[in-house]
């Protein structure tokens, strides 16, 4: 009894591990690549491909063993030892590739080296599952539920890893502490699993894991582990080759942040990317003044994002009553406080300004006043979080705090003289975007461009005369900037040129349910990122989204052809029609998934443990959906085929009326009172069903297959096709489906393929009806 509790444990404990370094891993890779969600997809599709990679080989193996309690003490043994090696891998991945300073990787590069590094763990991951189903259905009864219940635990482990990584232990370990907790954990339980036996064999194996534990212990007593640490941050900071003296480097929940200096000048980066530098009064003065300019009489000030370092000192100047300055990461001004200049911290201590650490979106939302300006001093769109703060959808939440006479200021990234068709085609969507809500607006070209915007045609204005006449009547002293400089930021020509192209360009909007902006911008970053072949056309990459859903249409009709002409190939249309069942599944999971991910930021701001609660929730359902379907496995036998085509109809409609109900909660959610948090239970409760149907069918399709293979190959090719079409809805939805083709047909393309696979299942039942 004791063993059977101890080898649950190993199953749970397994789980634990693997989703705590899956986000450790990540964590690190946006460091080094300068992530976005195309660098998350490209790493999230390795690691899972590297899973479907270790499932499928084990099928090999994993029932000739003529013992697999050796074989699956010393992958656990493994599984232990490979993230301490590779965790040290990425951070020096720079210097290895010979990345020059500041540049991206190539996707190439990116995905190969990404790939590589992942795959001795993800491999461990794909080949100790089968392995499990192997050693727990040594003997028993009832095959498929042993796969069930390894599903399960594995299911409930990685939710407490993922709850314990974020709420814990990321604020207050480094990853080599984590690492070295969680190994003491799976050591000690695997030395009791083993002295549990009486082998003889098992003997080297205690001896292995009595090691582990001493040296664990001993590097976490001694402080070894925070110098181990010490030294491969210095390592991965030496790989930016930048000449910048590392002076503070700080993991928050959010983000790296790192603190270096060059000379008397300050930088902070912020996942290996640079935000700015400090001090800069010059660039400082310039923005603060032309954009203060932009009103006649500011009073009331919302800051949203990068004012501690000079910003606010300057907006002092004025005679304003109040600022509230709105930052996400409290550990972005702990890190920097003791770099900043006195006059910075005297403004952040100023009875007028007022910090809110929390996100932006989420702040104007549930904002209570009106301001006479909002200042979007924000990052570009390079992830599907920042897209958020450009959609319509956030600008018609700014009108609503902002006063009729109100301005707000954004900005985005551009060339200075011309735009090329991708740019232009990224700063347009932003132009067209803000037309639907502000009918007034100014434009100022530059490396960023910024648009000034305003309900009423008095306030924003590109005459130079009125602005001087504005700047000078605040009696402003500065050495940084004169009402000469009107001229300079806003020339009548490029603002007109910059003006006329945005208005050519094609009018795309950028909305929460098709961030279009995010896309355009990830376009850019493929390249600079140096695909040195060329980047294919936008119109080619959208024409390649069309070839992809022909490409799935075609395939299912041949398919079915297929299965009406070849009826005497029962066992082969079983097998194929099965795994393809819970490869769709396996997408559907992902791109669900990502859809409520983006939802919830989208509805209610981006308040990081709740989203860390959404993925635990979705592991929730995943685990009683597979709780149910082995409780069902256990009574009388049904006809399991059909119950399959059930469950893929089911995910089918689900996939289909989810944008409704998202768009539905939406709407409701925005006539709520403020602080009214009801309809957010329904939205958990969205979440759990997804992952719910989801965790339904892995269970069932083992059940399925088990009479026709051994424990270990049947839990090895599903698991493999599982993690196989985890890996492309990761691939896919976040970076390509969403941004291109909006929630609705992203999720009707999920549908697509999940009734698709119904209809293959329906008619192979119907074909060989007898045969089954």
């Amino acid at each position: 009894m004791m063993h059977k509790k101890l080898t649950f444990a190993a199953f749970l404990l397994i789980g634990c591990y693997a989703t705590a370094v899956q986000v450790l891993f990540l964590r690190e890779f946006m460091v080094v690549f300068f992530g976005n969600e195309l660098c998350l997809g490209i790493i999230l599709a390795g690691w899972l491909a590297g899973i479907a990679l270790g499932a499928g080989c084990s099928v090999r193996f994993s029932d000739r063993a003529r013992d697999s309690f050796p074989l699956f003490m010393v992958l656990n043994l493994a599984f232990c030892l490979a993230p301490f090696f590779q965790i040290h891998a990425i951070r020096t991945i720079r210097n290895l590739l010979h990345i020059p300073p500041g540049e991206y990787s190539t996707l190439i590069t990116l995905t190969g080296s990404s790939f590589l590094i992942l795959l001795p763990f993800s491999l461990l991951i794909g080949i100790l599952f089968p392995c499990a189903c192997t050693l727990l259905g040594a003997g028993a009864q009832n095959r498929a539920r042993q796969i069930g219940w390894v599903y399960i635990f594995e299911g409930i482990g990685s939710l407490a890893g993922g709850l314990f990584l974020t709420f814990f232990m990321i604020p207050h370990r480094n990853p080599y502490e984590i690492l070295s907790l969680l190994s003491i954990l799976i050591a000690t339980n695997c030395l009791l699993l083993t002295l549990s036996g009486s082998s003889a064999r098992r003997v080297p194996l205690a001896a292995c894991f009595g090691m582990l534990l001493l040296t664990l212990a001993s590097l976490v007593l001694s402080g070894s582990l925070v110098r181990l640490n010490d030294y491969s941050i210095q390592r991965r900071w030496d790989s930016y080759k930048n000449n910048l003296q590392l002076l503070a480097s700080v993991d928050s929940p959010y983000q790296n942040i790192a603190v270096a200096r060059n000379e008397q000048e300050y930088s902070l980066f912020s996942n290996g990317q640079y935000l700015n530098s400090f001090p800069d009064p010059y660039q400082t003065a310039v923005f603060t003044h032309l954009t203060l300019s932009q009103h006649p009489a500011p009073r009331s000030i919302l800051l949203v994002g990068g004012g501690a370092t000079g910003i606010i000192q300057e907006i002092m100047k004025y005679p304003v009553e109040l600022v509230h300055y709105v930052e996400l990461d409290p550990k972005l001004l702990e890190a920097g406080l003791p770099f900043f200049s006195r006059e910075d911290r005297r403004a952040l201590e100023d009875a007028r300004v007022t910090t809110f650490f929390t996100d932006g979106r989420f702040y104007i939302k549930k904002a209570g006043e009106t301001y006479d300006m909002v200042i979007l001093n924000l990052p570009d769109p390079s992830t599907a979080m920042l897209n958020r703060f450009y959609t319509l959808e956030f600008f018609r939440e700014v009108r609503s705090i902002l006063r009729d006479d109100g301005v707000m200021v954004t900005g985005i990234s551009s060339s200075v003289n011309y735009l090329a068709h991708e740019d232009s085609a990224y700063v347009s969507s932003l132009y067209h975007t803000l037309s639907k809500v502000f009918p007034h607006m100014v434009i100022a070209p530059g490396t960023r461009t910024y648009f000034f915007c305003s309900p009423t045609p008095q306030t924003v204005t590109a005459d130079r005369g009125k602005l001087a006449e504005r700047y000078l009547s605040y009696s402003i002293t500065s050495d940084y900037f004169t009402p000469h400089h009107f001229g300079m930021l806003l020339p009548e020509d490029r603002t007109a040129f910059i003006k006329r192209s945005l208005e050519e360009a094609p009018v795309r909007i950028n909305t929460d349910t098709h961030p279009i902006t995010y896309f355009y911008n990830l376009i850019l970053w493929i390249m600079v990122a140096g695909s040195r072949g060329g980047t294919p056309p936008l119109r080619h990459l959208i024409g390649g989204v069309k070839g992809l859903l022909l490409a799935a249409a075609v395939f299912l009709a041949l398919r079915v052809l297929y299965v009406l002409f070849t009826e005497k190939r029962v066992s082969h249309h079983l097998r194929f029609n099965g795994l393809f069942a819970i490869a769709t599944t396996g997408f559907a999971g992902m791109a669900l998934e990502l859809v409520l991910l983006f939802a919830f930021q989208n509805i209610y701001g981006y308040l990081y443990h709740k989203v860390g609660l959404i993925i635990a929730l979705f592991m929730v359902g995943l685990a009683l959906g597979g709780y149910l379907m082995n409780h069902l496995l256990a009574g009388k036998e049904l006809n399991w085929i059909r119950i399959l085509i059930a469950g893929e109809v089911l995910i089918g409609l689900y996939a289909c009326s989810l944008p409704y109900a998202i768009a539905h909660l939406a709407s409701l959610e925005g006539a709520a009172l403020p602080g009214s948090s009801s309809l957010e239970y329904l939205f958990m409760l969205m979440v759990v069903g997804a992952g719910f149907l989801t965790g339904l069918e892995f269970p069932l399709v083992g059940r399925i297959f088990i009479t026709r293979g051994a424990i270990g190959s049947v839990a090895g090719w599903i698991d493999a096709f599982d993690h196989l079409g985890a890996c492309l809805g990761a691939l896919l939805t976040g970076t390509i489906l969403v941004p291109l083709l909006g929630f609705h047909l992203s999720c009707f393309f999920t549908a697509a393929l999940n009734l698709g696979s119904g209809l293959l299942l329906a008619v192979f039942l119907i074909q060989h009806r007898k045969a089954v």
